[in-house]
């Protein structure tokens, strides 16, 4: 495969030179191969727009839930968080059988489940039939064949910084969708928000056919392993601290995204109509504080402070919201907070993943990341609706405060 240098000529200098721009931003050696790119912007394309689709839910999610047929805060919570438990059971199945019938088809075959649920979602009248529609959602477990299929495409000493575009492209997504989901919501409804996921996933299969390569070579397996040595390279701490990570992340946000819309709409009284007013200015601004800290993370000196440090900042904002919660601008600040380092953690946490597995074992590693990620997504919106309903909005926070706090003592207990 051809350098840079030599695919680009004098009228190719705009491949070459942002390619250069960004082997420097992340202290790569050697430039970028435009091939690379090739690959990893349609797939970072492809996660987004599946995910894009997802996160316009979550801050409606809650609050549409309530209004069906049937409803309990514990079948809403369920139903918010079901489809990380499909995700979660399926990555690992899913990633095996790409390994033999091909990562397209396995994602083609995802995605047409994901579209399914969505309309299925979309059709419902009760709880139970979203609750479905949610879990078929789920069932459409990709993510983990979208990065293997990076890692496919991508040459090792690239692979690093692929995980990084990917990660960037989901924290992007998340303040997108946050950014657009209530004014979309008010103009067409949620259950149309369900149908434009199920054409966000069609259009995911274009870029799939249309933009993503195909690998010339199957890429060499390692040997099949016992289940102690597939325990063994999961329960190795650098990995392990990373997993646990991203399971509470994602279940910090499934509670605080059950709590928030309900804290906008009965304690401060702003319509869900309004909503994405509210949370349009704090993205923006988040960027702003997002920015230190990607440029922090490229510094080895501070690196291994940042992941603590931006939990601690996720423990500020739980606070901020139980002490401040009928004061707009403490929710303010409390959501920037949040917004911050929820973005930076989504952003950074698959490229360390990437740097820290073994080479020989990255799918495994992946395979584990993406199964504690969307765990976490069911476990937080199972507890957030059972805490809702037994103990109120107020335990919300104080339980996403728990979590931060039991966050810091595993991540300190582990020993790297």
């Amino acid at each position: 495969m051809k350098q840079i240098p030599e695919l680009c000529g004098r009228e190719s200098k705009i491949w070459y030179t942002p390619c250069r721009y960004y082997s420097t931003a992340f202290n790569t050696k050697m430039p970028i191969q435009l091939s690379s790119y090739r690959a990893v912007l349609p797939l970072a394309l492809i996660y987004a727009l599946r995910m894009l689709g997802l996160f316009m839910l979550i801050p409606l999610m809650a609050l549409y839930a309530e209004q069906l047929a049937g409803a309990t805060p514990g079948l809403m919570g369920i139903a918010f968080g079901i489809y990380g438990l499909t995700q979660a059971c399926l990555q690992i199945p899913f990633g095996a059988l790409s390994d033999h019938y091909g990562r397209k088809h396995l994602i083609t075959f995802g995605l047409v489940l994901f579209i399914i649920g969505s309309l299925l979602a979309a059709l419902s009248t009760s709880i139970y039939g979203l609750i479905a529609g949610r879990a078929l959602q789920g069932a459409g477990a990709i993510s983990g064949v979208v990065i293997a299929l990076v890692a496919d495409l991508t040459p090792e000493k690239e692979r690093t910084l692929a995980m990084m575009i990917i990660g960037i492209s989901i924290g992007a997504t998340f303040s997108i969708a946050f950014a657009i989901s209530p004014p979309l919501a008010a103009y067409f409804g949620v259950p149309d928000l369900f149908v434009i996921t199920a054409i966000l996933g069609l259009a995911s299969i274009a870029v799939l056919y249309t933009l993503v390569p195909t690998p010339n070579e199957p890429t060499k397996r390692p040997a099949t392993l016992n289940k102690c040595q597939i325990l063994q390279i999961c329960l190795e701490p650098r990995l392990l601290r990373l997993d646990i990570s991203i399971f509470l992340l994602h279940a910090l946000l499934a509670i605080t995204f059950i709590a928030v819309p309900f804290l906008l709409q009965e304690t401060l009284g702003i319509n869900s109509k309004q909503h994405g007013a509210i949370y349009l200015p704090v993205l923006l601004a988040s960027f702003v504080g997002l920015l230190p800290l990607l440029a922090l993370s490229q510094q080895p000196r501070f690196t291994k402070f940042l992941v603590p440090a931006t939990v601690i900042l996720l423990g500020i904002a739980q606070l901020g919201f139980f002490m401040t919660k009928s004061n707009l601008w403490g929710v303010y600040i409390s959501l920037w907070l949040f917004f911050v380092a929820f973005n930076f953690l989504e952003a950074s946490l698959p490229a360390m993943i990437a740097k820290t597995a073994p080479a020989e074992h990255k799918g495994l590693a992946l395979g584990a990341y993406s199964t504690a990620q969307f765990l976490g997504i069911f476990v937080g919106g199972g507890l957030g609706g059972l805490l809702l309903d037994s103990l109120g909005l107020s335990a919300l926070f104080l339980g996403g405060l728990f979590i931060t706090f039991m966050w810091l003592v595993l991540i300190s207990a582990i020993r790297t």
